[in-house]
This record gives C-alpha cells, structure tokens and sequence, in this order.
C-alpha cells in the first residue's frame, strides 16, 4: 500500500503538527503559521524506505496540481520541492514523519531546530531555463542519482550564457537589411519609397526621444518644466487674463480676415456659441461648470481642424491616408470574390460591405496584438487629460472611440468602471455615441462618402465630446483641480499568442457586429417603408399625399443644419439626413448621403453642393442614434451591474450630448472648409460655378 493509499484509507496513524519536523509559509507580516494543506502521517518501518514514488503520491493527494519531485532518496533527512503555478510545494522525510505543503515561500525546519528562511525562487540549487520553468538539477545532500532529464542541452545553455549578444547580433543584422532595401527603393524609385523614408525617420526620431526623456527627463523637467509650471501657477491669477485676452483677440482677428469673402461661414460660427449656449442652459449643474474643460475641448476640435482642412500639410497627410485607406479596403475583395464569386458585387451591400467590416476588424485585432493601436490610444489620451483635465479613465476611453467601437472602447477601462462617478459614466457613454468605430469606417467609404473628412471628423469629435459632456453633465463627485499626473491606467495586453490567433479572434468577433448591421437595417428600412405608407395614406386625406418621415424630419431638423452652415436650399437634405442618423442608424443616412454625392458628380437631380455635403457628412459621423441607446447599456451593464440604474438615467442625455458633438464639429467644418481644386474637378460644372462665386478655393499644389 503506497503513502497515498493510507492517507485516504485513514489507516495511518495522523497527527495535526509533529514537534520534530514541520513546514511553515512565510508570510508578509514575517508570522509563520502551518498551512492549511499540510498533512502529517505516520509510516510504517516498510514504507519509511520507498521511493520517491511513495513521496510523489503524498503530494499528489494534497492537491492535484503539483507538477512533479525532483529526486529520489532513501535518506532520513531530505526535502523535496516542486512546482505549482507560482508557488512551491515541499515534501519533508524525516524519521518516521512525512509532511507535504504547498506555500509560496518556504522554511523547512529541522529536527534540530535549524531552518531555511530563504524564498524557493532565490534557492542556489535552482535556476530557470530559457522558457521560464522552473529547474533544480543539483546534486546536494551527498545524492548524486539526481534525475537530470530537466536540465538545459548545451545548446540552451550557450543561448543563455550569450544570449545579449546574439539578441544584438539580430537586431544589427535587421536593421543593416531594412537600410539596404530603404535606400535601393530610394535610389530606384524614390516616389514610391518616399512614405517608407517617412516613417522610418518619425520611429527613429520617436526613439530618440524616448531615450532621452528616460535618460534624462527627470533632470529637464526638475530643472527646466517644474520651476516655470510653479512660476506659471504663482501667477496665474493675472496670466489667465492675459492668456484669455490674447485668444480672443486671435479668435476675432482670424474669423474676421477669413471670412471676409465668405460672410456666410459665420453663420457657422453662430452655431457653434449657439450649441454651447443651449448645453449651458440645460446642464444638469451650471454652477459646477469647469469651464476649462469645456473651452479646451473646443479648442482641441479647432486646432485639429484647422492642421488638417487648413493646412497644406495637414490637408495632404490625412487626403493621402484616406486614399490609402481606400487601396487598403479594396484588398478585402479578394475574400468576397471567392466566398461569393466573381459577381459578388451584384450584391453589393451584402457581399461587397459587411466583408469590410470583417476584414477591417480583423486587422485592428493584429494591431492590437501588435500594440500599435495601444500605443496610439495611450499617447492621444495623455494629450486629453492634460489639456481638458478631465480623469484618466474618461481620456483613455474617449481616444479608444476615434479606432474602436461604443462597445469595445470601454473594455479598455473595464476595471474601473463599476467606481467612476456618474459623470465620468455620462462622458463614457456620451464619447461611444460621439464617434463611429474604425471596421463600420470602411463600409462607409466603400459607399463613396470621402474617407478624408470621415477620419477628420472620427478625430475632431473625440474632445467635443468630452468638452460636451462635462457642459451638460459637471463633475460633482470629486475635485477637478486634482485631476493632474492622475494617467496610471494602463491598456492591458492582447491574449492573443501570435498574429494568427489575432487576425482569426478579430474575424470572428465581427461576426456579431455584421449580423447586427445586417439585421438592424432589415428592421428599420421595412419599418420605415411601412411609416411613410401609413404617412402617405393620412396626408392623401388632406390633398398631401407625400407626407413622410423624411419630410418631417426636414423641418424638424432644418433650423439645426442652417445653423451649422448649411446652404438654405441644401437644408432639407441635410435636416432630413440628420432625422434619418437620429431615429434609424447612421448606416442608412450616409447609404442616403452617398447617393446625392453620386447624382452631384453626375449632374444629376436632387443633388447638394460641396459645402453642404461635407458639412452632413461630419454631422452624420457618430453612433448617436435611439438605438445606440439598448446597444451601450447592454455593453456597459455586465461591466457595471450595480450602475444599470445610474446608466439607464443618463442614457438619453448622453445622446442629445454626443449629437451636439456631432454638430458642433460639423460647424467647425463649415467654418474651415474650403474645396480644392481636386474636388472641384470631380463635380458638376452648376456645383463648380456656384462655389467660385462665393469660396477662394485653396490649391493643394
């Protein structure tokens, strides 16, 4: 009968703690108790001299998750440790006593009283190998049979003794290739290598950086960045006025300057103070309004949209991305022409743009995996958080929206969900609703919307949001003004193992998204087929017979898109664009936008102009609709059971908030907006003559 066998028959003679030989766990107080799975056994004189066998089924009874003992001995006085998922496992033969533990640090004591107090990771007779395992393969207590099958091949064995110097041998080696094809390329075709050159030198120049912020950051900012911030802060009483002075007096002489030949783009102007106004006046506490949330988020939404519609460089960058991004999209064809066939696109919505969806998704989970996209997402949200102020978690969130959905943008500060104060939830929700997810991107440039201000409006409403929602919902629950240094969250790695696994989990994880485009536009064009009937059937009775849905949202929302900047005769389209965004989805206002832009080229009726269509185009750029309503509270909820009531009170005021972001950025728009030449060509000679008529229309030569 093995030790095993007597240990569940209860046949040996048990003793709670032997005065001769114990096994303690050390503790991070420095108390020392028994563990709770120790077991003491009394042998007979047969089974004091088994084998290491009789050892290993000990400890194999007192839990199923030891790994293995390292050696065999019939000695009297001999331990025997193990691995157990981070923790160790000791078995101790002493005399006539045997007791197996399973602690994190052990203390085998003697039977004359001595002990060992060190950590088993720290032990001289263990190492680990390349891998990561633990090993012991050393030949103490005069036992030299000691199993050796775990010890590391000469091959091993020199890869750990030199493994600096091959790791560098490696990298030199990469490098001195990627150099040798970047200037073949350069020297045989610089065009197209150009790009390549370009980001090779942003890498080169972001790693310099970083070595010298790790290296010497801390002395330039005790030196340098602390002593004028204190200064900065002394003052700043009577430099605040100063600062404010000079933006507004910037503000003032910029909109006059540049509107002078374009009177009409004050109209948008107007609507922007008027959006803010009618935040402030519904906020739920105007008193505890931080106004530098508010005016820096605003001002963020300025500044980027002037770098990128103003700009020569801004404008040429994110037009050569979108471009990019169309080539790029255009790849996932080669997955749809053989899942549905050469004519996949007779199908077009079906078997043309849910693939996109699925393709894109699949290549965020690689960058993901990668720790592009985390990279990205960590660097706009510090930006946020030191010049909005608002907290860590509500920045990291509002950057993870311009890539990734309503959804999935949480998933990223999920741990702190269930203790965010209720305005931070409300800019959380107000952020998902605010901005479109990078995989429905893709579709809607697949469509004919420009992918250039797509992604300009994806950036520009992120800090609109966050400015929005701290107007409409103020921070009550905590001290803005401690807010500084407080980024310590961090984006949790991949669980991916391999760019494989990525891109298959991605693919696989958009399968819900596109079964629920796919159905949600099913349900709301066969609803509003059957509304609009049941409209024209009650407006036949009164001689109006075209009395529909889009109708009703044309003069519902028509005072809105004028105040965005909106050409008075293109209002009714845009209005009814918004409507249809509002109370269906966005997927049926852009498929209704993309049409117009199609009959415009075309010259062909009913059709807007280029100011008109840009201008919807940024106010149709977000999820907030009623219907991301069901969608973000299911999200959320599971994160954050106890909050369902706190969430479901400020569903609908998030949305009206993440729809005033959406406008707001689509009034930046029409203030900064000017077509080029490039655009010009690409439309109608009546669009062409109109535009020149009232727009200095800016080359991008």
């Amino acid at each position: 009968m093995s030790t095993s066998d007597h240990l569940d028959s209860g046949k040996l003679d048990q003793k709670p703690w032997s005065s001769t030989t114990s096994i303690h766990s050390q503790h991070d107080n420095g108390s020392r108790r028994p563990s709770a799975h120790s077991v003491n056994s009394r042998l007979t004189d047969a089974s004091r001299h088994r084998s290491l066998a009789s050892v290993h089924s000990a400890i194999a009874a007192s839990s199923d998750r030891i790994d293995e003992v390292r050696r065999q001995s019939t000695s009297s006085n001999v331990s025997k440790v193990s691995s157990l998922h981070g923790k160790s496992t000791v078995a101790s033969l002493q005399g006539d006593k045997v007791s197996v533990e399973c602690i994190p640090e052990a203390i085998v004591v003697t039977e004359n009283g001595d002990s060992n107090m060190a950590p088993i990771k720290n032990s001289p007779n263990g190492r680990k190998s390349m891998w990561g395992k633990f090993k012991n393969w050393s030949k103490s207590n005069g036992n030299g049979d000691v199993a050796q099958e775990d010890k590391p091949s000469r091959y091993e064995e020199f890869y750990i003794k030199h493994k600096k110097t091959i790791r560098i041998n490696f990298y030199l080696l990469l490098a001195g290739a990627f150099l040798a094809f970047l200037i073949a390329g350069l020297v045989l075709n610089f065009r197209k290598t150009l790009p390549l050159l370009i980001i090779t030198l942003v890498v080169i120049g972001y790693n310099i950086y970083a070595y010298i912020r790790d290296t010497w950051g801390h002395r330039v900012y005790k030196t340098v960045i602390e002593p004028v911030s204190h200064f900065i802060d002394e003052k700043w009483w009577i430099l605040r006025w100063l600062v404010y002075l000079a933006v507004l007096a910037f503000v003032i002489f910029w909109v006059a300057f540049d509107t002078a030949r374009d009177p009409k783009r004050l109209i948008s102007l107007a609507g922007l103070v008027m959006y803010v106004l009618l935040c402030y006046i519904f906020s739920k506490n105007r008193r505890k309004v931080y106004w530098r949330q508010v005016l820096w988020g605003v001002g963020l939404q300025f500044i980027l949209g002037l770098l990128i519609l103003r700009t020569h460089a801004g404008y040429t960058i994110f037009n050569f991305i979108g471009d990019q991004i169309k080539v790029f999209l255009s790849y996932a064809d080669a997955g749809a022409a053989f899942v549905f066939g050469d004519d996949f696109r007779s199908h077009f919505f079906a078997f043309a743009v849910l693939p996109v969806v699925v393709f894109f998704s699949a290549v965020i989970s690689v960058l993901y995996y990668l720790g592009i996209m985390k990279w990205v997402i960590v660097r706009i949200a510090w930006l946020m958080q030191i010049t909005i102020k608002t907290s860590a978690t509500e920045s990291l969130n509002a950057a993870g929206n311009i890539f990734i959905g309503q959804t999935e943008s949480p998933l990223l500060i999920r741990p702190f969900i269930q203790y965010m104060t209720v305005s931070e939830l409300h800019a959380v929700m107000t952020g998902g609703m605010a901005t479109i997810a990078g995989s429905v991107l893709g579709a809607f440039i697949l469509y004919g919307v420009p992918a250039s201000h797509l992604l300009t409006a994806s950036v520009m409403s992120a800090p609109a949001a966050l400015a929005i929602s701290k107007l409409m919902y103020p921070e009550v629950e905590k001290d803005v003004n401690n807010l500084d240094g407080d980024f310590d969250v961090d984006i949790a790695d991949s669980p991916d193992r391999n760019v494989i696994e990525a891109a298959s989990g991605g693919a696989s994880a958009s399968i819900p998204l596109v079964a629920n485009i796919a159905a949600n536009l099913i349900a709301f064009l066969s609803i509003l087929k059957f509304f609009n009937a049941v409209l024209g059937w009650l407006g036949g009775m009164v001689n109006y017979p075209q009395l529909s849905f889009q109708v009703i949202c044309s003069y519902l929302f028509m005072p809105f898109a004028f105040m965005m900047g909106v050409e008075w005769s293109d209002c009714h389209h845009v209005a009814e664009l918004i409507g249809t965004k509002t109370f269906l989805n966005e997927f049926i206002a852009y498929i209704d936008l993309a049409k117009l832009i199609d009959n415009r080229r075309n010259c062909v009726q009913p059709y807007m102009n280029l100011r008109s269509e840009v201008i919807a185009t940024y106010a149709c750029c977000g999820f907030s609709n009623i219907g991301s309503i069901g969608i973000l509270l299911g999200g959320l909820t599971p994160m954050a059971p106890d909050r369902r009531n706190d969430l479901a009170r400020i569903a609908f005021r998030a949305l009206v908030s993440a729809s005033v972001a959406c406008f707001m950025t689509a009034c930046l728009a029409g203030i900064l907006y000017q077509p080029s030449i490039e655009e010009l060509l690409r439309t109608c000679p009546d669009v062409v003559n109109a535009t020149l008529e009232m727009t200095v229309v800016p080359t991008t030569n």
